[in-house]
């Protein structure tokens, strides 16, 4: 099986029509769930109607951030067996026709797969793994606080990716970057939501200063091999 899952934010019209379009470029051969994880919308019709197509779990949870929904995410795939692959996707994501197939195929590998455009590797507005993956990063999960979950206090969003990135890699998880074809609309939720673009410069400066203060340097420069803790021995 293989499970699809979104934070939803459509609380502009132009973010409702990105992802009424993102919904119809799904393809995928096996059997698929499309888990979708809402957060505040001003179309209450469009989301019910969404329950009436097949295999779709609509999650209403008042997260304030896309980690919160990527945590909701992961602990709905407990729910299936060990080889169930989770994929957690950007809500302003256009797949190909093979993306999802091509991912769902890397993912039976023992590790993290990460949609990779062709240009510059946005790793986390496509990633996920099977089942068994994440129950073993979840034992290895240097940042015992979150549990091998994303850490929800990178809010509403920035830097929660390679925040995970850096635990996954600390955890001796693999990464598995995958050739697959996707356009990702970048920043659409934040550009076409007026409150959150109000405070975007504001939390992506917070969230800067969370992660150097977490991990003892920007990413790509972290002096930390745990969470707010121990310097790393040259």
């Amino acid at each position: 099986m293989l499970i699809l899952s979104y934070p939803v934010y459509c609380n502009d019209w132009r973010n409702k029509r990105i992802f009424q379009k993102s919904l119809r470029t799904i393809h995928f051969d096996g059997e698929l769930l499309l888990h979708l994880v809402i957060n505040g919308c001003k179309y209450p019709d469009f989301i019910s109607s969404l329950s009436d197509r097949p295999n779709t779990q609509l999650v209403m949870s008042p997260v304030n951030s896309v980690a919160g929904a990527w945590a909701r995410a992961i602990q709905r795939l407990h729910d299936f067996g060990d080889d169930a692959v989770l994929l957690m996707a950007n809500q302003d994501i256009f797949f190909h026709r093979k993306t999802l197939n091509i991912l769902y195929s890397a993912a039976q590998q023992d590790g993290f797969v990460f949609g990779d455009s062709g240009k510059v590797m946005n790793a986390f507005s496509l990633w996920g793994g099977r089942l068994k993956t994440f129950v073993r990063f979840f034992e290895k999960d240097p940042d015992v606080r979150c549990k091998g979950l994303p850490d929800e206090l990178f809010a509403p969003a920035y830097f929660e990716d390679n925040d995970l990135l850096r635990r996954m890699d600390l955890s001796g998880s693999k990464r598995i970057a995958v050739q697959a074809k996707y356009r990702h609309v970048g920043s659409s939720v934040i550009k076409y939501d007026k409150n959150l673009r109000k405070q975007n410069k504001v939390s992506h400066e917070r969230n800067k200063e969370y992660y150097i203060k977490k991990w003892g340097g920007e990413p790509g420069r972290e002096t930390f091999d745990t969470p707010f803790g121990n310097l790393r021995e040259n």
